[in-house]
């Protein structure tokens, strides 16, 4: 349950994006008529342009992924903001019983979870699967999502937004490192100011 940044739609237009200045820069690059003080001025232009709109989609796809975390955190922990004090007291006993469960007690909390489900215990349920999000106990978290199918598939979801936090150095972690990323020209490799290269850029 990988989150690859590049099968978003923010994801994809910055490939387009990338594209697009390759294309420019060979396009600049292959221009005779381009002394090196102007092939460097558009080259600054077309590469602070692609920067400054990757940046915009990196902004705009980190927004909408935290609102959808957001949402379905409320969606499927919610009990915290319940109206009936009941409830919510036995929520808040429920998160302090399964908060004593580290990393290496999954099978605990795997039986844990039977039991509650068995009960009719949804507040404990929560606590559990809201557990396992944060421990990353797959086996918890893919028992539930097999016996609830509109929850399971949203906690499946979360999982999935919610999981680049946890990878650590992998290939899709390297990956979305360059998602929104262009790498600076050549011919720009001595000025490492954006202002500088605005300045570039204008002619001045």
């Amino acid at each position: 349950m990988t989150y690859d940044l590049r099968t978003t739609a923010q994801g994809q237009q910055a490939a387009t994006v990338q594209e697009g200045l390759r294309q420019q820069l060979a396009y600049i690059r292959a221009d005779k008529r381009l002394t090196d003080t102007g092939r460097r001025q558009q080259i600054a232009a077309v590469y602070l342009q692609a920067k400054n709109q990757l940046t915009a989609l990196k902004n705009d796809e980190s927004k909408k992924r935290t609102d959808q975390v957001n949402y379905l955190r409320r969606l499927l922990f919610g009990s915290a903001g319940t109206s009936d004090a009941q409830t919510a007291i036995s929520y808040r006993d429920a998160q302090e019983r399964v908060g004593v469960l580290g990393l290496e007690d999954q099978d605990k909390a795997a039986k844990l979870l039977d039991q509650a489900q068995l009960s009719g215990d949804d507040v404990m349920v929560k606590a559990i699967i809201q557990r396992a999000l944060d421990l990353q106990w797959v086996d918890v978290a893919n028992k539930y999502i097999e016996t609830h199918a509109y929850y399971g598939e949203k906690l499946e979801e979360l999982w999935h937004l919610d999981s680049e936090s946890s990878e650590g150095i992998d290939t899709i972690g390297f990956i979305n490192a360059t998602v929104f990323h262009a790498d600076k020209p050549g011919e720009l490799s001595a000025y490492f100011d954006d202002n500088q290269l605005a300045g570039i850029a204008a002619g001045i």
